[in-house]
């Protein structure tokens, strides 16, 4: 199940996009309507929607931790499957979440249909009792 809160009231997943653009994590418009919003999904929709983005993910840090002198959090973990890192690597799994895939999770949880309310950052990723939370900013689109 996944659930979404705008400045801590319950809202429907379709009033939210994302944008993934480059300009990510700005807020430049002065005028613009700034709101929180929290996601949270079960561990079978994060599985659902990152799957094969995660697996390409260990098939490309695995060569990057063969030549990089600093270790990739998937390496910490012995490269699980997502499932098993979710469950046994909280921690570790937040951080690469948050470093590779926070955006590409969001883009897969919401709805293609793209609400006003666009999601313009990623503040925190926490993994805890079989669900990620993520939280962050969002602004309302004219």
């Amino acid at each position: 199940m996944i659930t979404a809160t705008r400045n801590n009231t319950p809202a429907a997943l379709e009033s939210f996009t994302i944008n993934m653009g480059l300009n990510f994590g700005r807020f430049d418009v002065v005028s613009t309507e700034i709101s929180d919003y929290e996601l949270c999904a079960s561990f079978d929709e994060v599985e659902r929607a990152l799957g094969a983005q995660y697996e390409q993910l260990v098939v490309e840090m695995r060569e990057d931790d063969l030549i990089d002198d600093e270790p990739s959090p998937l390496l910490e973990m012995n490269y699980p499957e997502l499932a098993d890192a979710l469950r046994a690597h909280p921690t570790l799994m937040a951080e690469v979440l948050d470093t590779f895939l926070g955006r590409a999770l969001i883009d897969a949880l919401l709805p293609s249909s793209g609400g006003p309310h666009v999601i313009q950052s990623i503040a925190s990723i926490q993994i805890e009792k079989s669900q990620v939370r993520l939280t962050g900013r969002c602004f309302f689109k004219h």
